[in-house]
C-alpha cells in the first residue's frame, strides 16, 4: 500500500504530483488542498458506459511534519541553495533535487516581480530609492502577501495591492 493512499479519499487516482499548491482547509494539525491528476474517469450505468477527463477537483490531506512538504512561503533561496548544492547528504532528498530547482526559479522571478513593484511604488509616491526606503516597501509588500489566509503575489491582484502598499507606506512615512 502506497504511503500517501490514507491521505485520499479514494485510492482509485493517483497522488498529487510535486508542485505548489494552496492549503484550502486546516485541522488541528492536518492540512488539505485540492489537484485535479486529470485522469479518466470511467461512468458505468445499467445501459452503458461512458469515460471522460476528471473535471473536479480531489483532496489530499497531510500532517504538518510531514517529510514530502515544504513551505514555499517560508523558504528562502539561500535555504535551496544550500540543499542544491549540498553533496553531503544528497543522496536522502535526490528525487527533490529538480523540484528545488523549480522553486528557487520560482523565487527569483517573484524577487523579479517585487522588485519591479518596488520601483513603481517609489516612481508613484515620488521617493528616492534609498536602503530604508526599499526595506519599508520591501516589509509593507510582506505585510500585504501574508495579512490574509492564503498568501497572495503581487501580480494576482496588482492594482489592489499598489493602492493598499502606498497607502501603508504613506501611512508610515508621514506619521
Amino acid at each position: 500500500m502506497n504511503d500517501f493512499d490514507w491521505r485520499k479519499r479514494s485510492g482509485w487516482h493517483d497522488s498529487p504530483s510535486a508542485g505548489i499548491y494552496n492549503i484550502k482547509r486546516k485541522h488541528n494539525k492536518d492540512f488539505t488542498f485540492y489537484y485535479n491528476p486529470e485522469d479518466t474517469v470511467y461512468n458505468w450505468s445499467r445501459w452503458n458506459y461512458d469515460s471522460h477527463t476528471r473535471k473536479k477537483s480531489l483532496s489530499f490531506t497531510f500532517h504538518e511534519n510531514d517529510y514530502c512538504i515544504l513551505n514555499y512561503d517560508n523558504i528562502k533561496i539561500e535555504d535551496l541553495d544550500f540543499y542544491i548544492n549540498c553533496r553531503q547528504d544528497r543522496e536522502y532528498y535526490l528525487e527533490m533535487i529538480p523540484l528545488l530547482k523549480q522553486l528557487k526559479k520560482d523565487k527569483l522571478q517573484e524577487l523579479e516581480e517585487e522588485e519591479a513593484f518596488k520601483d513603481l511604488v517609489c516612481k508613484q509616491l515620488k521617493l528616492n530609492k534609498d536602503d530604508r526606503t526599499i526595506k519599508l516597501i520591501g516589509g509593507t509588500i510582506d505585510w500585504w502577501k501574508f495579512k490574509v489566509k492564503e498568501k497572495r503575489p503581487l501580480v494576482r491582484e496588482d492594482a489592489k495591492a499598489l493602492r493598499m502598499i502606498k497607502s501603508r507606506v504613506k501611512k508610515i512615512l508621514y506619521t
